[in-house]
Order: structure tokens, then sequence, then C-alpha cells
């Protein structure tokens, strides 16, 4: 029973996470918009908000309106969108090369 469930679990993620991949705006319900390096991303609050402290501060109502974009100037945009793919399904391209920006990215915005 439980592998069923696992399992379950696992595909849900697989469908969420191509949904944020597919950055469709017209089906895709997204509700927060990133900027960064003059490119748009995507994604849904409830599963960044779920894992990250700092997005749940940013993306509270006190904080921000509802169609305002959030400015990321501090990493590129393929690292940032690894790491968005990390909290939609545990898993994203870590190499030699960006493995100081995720650690950095982990902190900043206090994964859990």
């Amino acid at each position: 029973m439980t592998s069923l469930n696992q399992d379950y679990v696992y595909q849900m993620q697989l469908d969420r996470f191509n949904i944020f991949q597919s950055q469709d705006l017209k089906n895709s319900h997204f509700d927060v918009k990133f900027l960064i390096d003059g490119k748009e991303l995507y994604a849904h609050k409830f599963v960044i908000t779920s894992v990250s402290k700092t997005m749940d501060a940013w993306l509270c109502d006190r904080w921000s309106s509802k169609d305002e974009d959030i400015i990321i100037e501090t990493y590129s945009y393929h690292n940032f969108y690894q790491f968005i793919q990390f909290l939609y399904i545990g898993n994203c391209d870590i190499t030699d090369e960006n493995i100081y920006d995720f650690v950095d990215m982990a902190e900043f915005y206090d994964v859990r």
C-alpha cells in the first residue's frame, strides 16, 4: 500500500512540475511572476511558499500586491529556474559551477 501512495505522490509532483515547465500562461493558473535577466518565470505561490519561509513572507498580502513582479538580480535565469524546479520536484541540475549559488539560494530563501 505504501508503494502505491508513494507512486501517486510522485506522479502528482511530476504533474505539477510539467505544468511549471510548460510556462503556459493560459492554462496553468500561475500566480507569481519573477523577472530574471530580462526573462519572465512563472510559478505557483502554493508550491514555493510551502517550502520557503522567505518566499512566504514576500508573497503574503502584506508585502506585495497581486500583480507585482518579483525581480531577481542576484542569480542567473538558469540557476533560479533550477532552484524553482527543485522547489517543485526536489531535483535540479547542480554542477561544480553553480553549487555555491544553490547553497546561497537555499540559505537566502530559507528552504525547509
